[in-house]
């Protein structure tokens, strides 16, 4: 079964995040992707999670996020664009 997302841009220091949140219940998986990958790699692994609520993202500077030039791409800046999307 497949599943359609709510395609979400949260801002974040000006720029903007790519977020797909698939409906359900219970606790949410927020999938965090790796490098060079973005939200396109769970493509075959929402299905598995039919019911569950999930939410996907596309750090800044890959995939449909915005791609800041003299943006900081360390793990203390990823940890707050992770903040800025789901934790406010």
């Amino acid at each position: 079964m497949h599943r359609s997302p709510i395609v979400n841009l949260v801002s974040h220091q000006g720029f903007n995040i790519y977020v797909r949140h698939y409906a359900g219940t219970g606790p949410t998986f927020v999938l965090m992707h790796g490098f060079p990958d973005n939200v396109h790699i769970y493509v075959r692994l929402i299905p598995a999670l039919h019911g569950r609520q999930v939410i996907t993202f596309d750090f800044l500077g890959w995939g449909a996020s915005d791609k800041p030039v003299d943006h900081a791409y360390t793990s203390k800046q990823q940890e707050a664009e992770l903040h800025a999307g789901f934790c406010d």
